[in-house]
């Protein structure tokens, strides 16, 4: 026991100091200093509370007397965990530079390092200051905290926001474009009594404008703390310049107290505006101002969606471009943070981080030309009432110049928030006419006779057929072919109920891969996916990319050849062959298919973001720009060249012995080109035609001499066409798509009269 109580006394000196409740016996005071450090360092602050001068202590609850700095335990420890979250603070260190001992005074001079998130590392010199009052004591201040931080002072961190990325067509015209707002505002802290308050707030509500936006009791409660505060500027409405009256302004500055900013200094953001309106908007999609539960999910750390860049005032891409591209566009946030004096001056800058500005996307798109295809569709189709797709694209290098998915929507009503819920719903539920789907990428068609260039593709290069082989006279027997006064033929012994040859009083002979090319002919290629079968039909199918999606800037659809589970019978396989059955793709896949043939079989991914650029002060930089890539070989490069001019003679004109696209009529290229139908929406028996798919896919091939095109001239048109056979006049709908296609590839120097006289003749 003597051992024990030895033991307790030499410790007891070999301590500087020793707590006994709340007091200190006397010891080595620097010592006493570094072990309120270590308390700050490892967030023990109740014990560093208790160790301070209680010459700066305050009960809980109590008020400190005019002229005296006093701080409570809450108060305490409330003042480093704000200031350490919100520099996100990962650790401390100090090293100690120089220590004075005394009696009474002790004091250590140090370096120490904030290590934070925010800013990195932040590095000050401090001395730190221990009092004897009947034991050792912290002379506590707010330097201890920040060496420039004063009593009444608060620490200050905000948000550098950055500028979201526009976008740009290949001519360089903005299509999504940042405005700023106008916006009113009023200043609180001139409002000095509670008179002014009351008339300023019935002023803001007679304002129609501002009435709108606090009709609620939440936003009259807001407008209420607004007016309380002491804000020496404070928002009250933000709107585009253009949907307010022509005296907009001069209603609201003849209200004393109320102010319009245009510069979009009050605004953390700015505006996304389309300023070509729904040009183009199932490609550049939209942003707004992020919904209130897209937030939540954003907030939430349990959440997939979790993400802190986001707050009320940030813009969110919904659709397009604008989400796809959504991390790119948006930029990264900067902060700041300054010590605030008692007076509201910046007593010290501890950080400012700048934001980093979203990139800017520059397509291959030319709106000139969207605009035309646009125009075009508008005069041609029926007012746009007929559903469809247009592309326009480079076949050599896989370039997206223009697509047109109509109908379509306007942009500019989301970003505004100008589409009300039962509006929305409309245009979700509309299955027929889709507004919001991009026909072109997300929609998936049976290609008709567009695919039969596949079908006779495959054929030739997995030795089923050859480019001489002729459908032999013994088939037309087996198959009951009756022509050309009827259009179809029993042959049961196969197992295969109908199949229907496309109608051709002028058909060219012999029946071989060119000629059933030209011709369209159903028979010849249901038979070479007969004599393929459904094994080698499918794998050569596969590795082509039937059974993928696109790559694209955009998400496309997966393309299939048959559904799962169904039987895989001969009447199918026929079907197949000729672009109808089930097999199902994208009409982007399909131009990509028939671009193949003018780069030697080779089919490029198509894309339609050519680069992005970086804006920092005056410097506009590339960060990265489009490299062509190869998504598949089609077939080999002789097959590619005969298939080739296998499609120049579909295009040739009537009067030179044409084929199915022989109406086309365009004189200023020669034209290689494939054209297609593809009934929908009945069944396989049924002769009476519900809707029906109208395709043709083509390209320049040469100019009229034969001599080569130059590569400004290179193009390749799509259309496809959703016919309500039962509105439509029979003999209008099948030239509907000649007229876009014709018009899309002459030229474009076509005026909106020269279309209407041009289709009218």
């Amino acid at each position: 026991m003597k051992k024990a109580v030895c033991f307790f006394l030499i410790l007891l000196l070999l301590l500087p100091s020793v707590i006994t409740g709340c007091q200190m016996i006397r010891g080595n005071g620097s010592e006493f200093c570094l072990q309120f450090l270590e308390m700050i360092k490892s967030g023990s602050y109740d014990s560093a509370y208790a160790i301070i001068s209680s010459s700066v202590k305050l009960a809980d609850g109590e008020t400190a007397p005019d002229g005296e700095n006093r701080i409570t335990s809450d108060e305490f420890e409330k003042k480093y965990t704000d200031i350490f979250s919100a520099m996100g603070l990962t650790g401390i260190d100090y090293e100690v530079k120089n220590v004075s001992d005394g009696t009474i005074l002790s004091s250590v001079d140090y370096t120490l390092t904030y290590h934070t998130e925010m800013a990195g590392d932040l590095t000050d010199n401090y001395t730190i200051t221990a009092e004897y009052q009947g034991g050792w004591v912290v002379m506590w201040e707010p330097a201890l905290i920040f060496p420039s931080m004063e009593w009444g002072d608060r620490l200050l961190t905000g948000v550098n926001y950055p500028v979201r990325g526009e976008i740009f067509d290949a001519d360089g015209n903005l299509l999504a474009e940042n405005i700023s707002p106008l916006t009113v505002y009023c200043v609180p802290a001139n409002i000095t009594t509670d008179e002014q308050r009351a008339e300023l707030r019935a002023a803001i509500l007679a304002v129609p404008e501002l009435a709108d936006r606090f009709s609620t009791p939440e936003s009259l409660e807001t407008l209420d703390r607004i007016l309380s505060s002491r804000l020496s500027s404070a928002r009250l409405l933000s709107v585009y310049p253009d949907m307010v009256s022509d005296d907009f302004e001069e209603r609201i500055l003849a209200v004393e107290g109320l102010g319009i900013d245009a510069s979009g200094a009050l605004v953390t953001t700015k505006y996304r505006n389309y300023p070509y309106g729904s040009s183009l908007s199932h490609i550049l999609g939209f942003a707004s101002i992020i919904q209130e539960e897209d937030l939540d999910a954003k907030k939430d750390v349990n959440d997939p969606a979790y993400d802190p860049f986001y707050d009320g005032d940030s813009w969110l891409g919904y659709a397009g471009l604008e989400l796809q591209y959504e991390n790119i566009l948006r930029g990264e946030k900067g902060s700041f943070a300054y010590i605030q004096g008692s007076n509201g001056e910046n007593r010290k800058t501890l950080y400012n981080i700048p934001a980093v500005n979203g990139q800017d996307i520059h397509l291959t798109v030319k709106i000139k030309l969207q605009q035309r295809v646009e125009e075009i569709v508008d005069v041609v189709s029926y007012t746009g009432t007929v559903p469809g797709v247009v592309i326009v694209m480079n076949p050599t290098t896989g370039a997206v110049e223009a697509m047109y998915s109509w109908p379509d929507y306007d942009p500019n009503d989301f970003s505004r928030g100008l589409i009300d819920d039962e509006t929305w719903q409309e245009m979700e539920n509309d299955t027929v006419n889709t507004p919001l789907l991009n026909r072109a990428i997300q929609g998936l068609y049976p290609p008709g006779s567009t695919f039969k260039t596949l079908t006779g593709s495959l054929g030739v290069d997995s030795g089923t057929i050859t480019w001489d082989t002729v459908f032999p006279d013994t088939e037309y027997l087996k198959w009951d072919i009756w022509e050309p006064s009827r259009s179809g033929g029993q042959f049961s012994d196969l197992g295969i109920e109908k199949v229907t040859r496309t109608g051709n009083s002028n058909r060219h002979t012999p029946m071989n891969l060119e000629n059933s090319i030209i011709d369209s002919d159903n028979i010849f290629f249901a038979w070479t996916a007969l004599l393929m079968g459904w094994d080698k039909f499918i794998s050569g199918m596969e590795a082509v990319g039937m059974t993928e999606a696109i790559p694209f800037d955009l998400p496309t659809q997966t393309s299939q050849i048959i559904n799962e589970g169904t039987e895989k019978t001969g009447t199918l396989l026929t079907m197949t062959g000729y672009g109808q059955g089930e097999i199902l793709t994208t009409p982007l896949q399909m131009a990509s298919y028939i671009a193949a043939f003018r780069n030697g079989g080779v089919a490029y991914e198509p894309y339609v973001v050519d680069s992005l650029w970086l804006a920092e002060g005056t410097e506009y930089t590339k960060i990265s720009e489009h490299e062509s890539a190869v998504w598949k070989r089609i077939c080999t490069e002789e097959t590619a060249a005969l298939m080739e001019q296998a499609m120049i003679g579909v295009c040739r004109s009537r009067y030179s012995g044409g084929g199915t696209g022989r109406y086309l009529g365009v004189t200023s290229y020669v034209i290689a080109g494939k054209t297609g139908t593809a009934e929908i929406g009945k069944a396989i028996q049924d002769d009476a035609k519900e809707r029906e798919l109208a395709w043709f896919i083509g390209y320049r091939y040469s100019n009229p001499d034969g001599s080569p095109l130059n590569p400004e001239d290179e193009r390749l048109v799509l259309v496809m066409l959703e016919l309500d056979m039962a509105n439509l006049p029979d003999d209008e709908y099948s030239m509907l798509k000649f007229w876009i296609a014709q018009l899309l590839l002459k030229d474009d120097t076509l005026t909106e009269d020269d279309i209407t006289q041009n289709i009218m003749g």
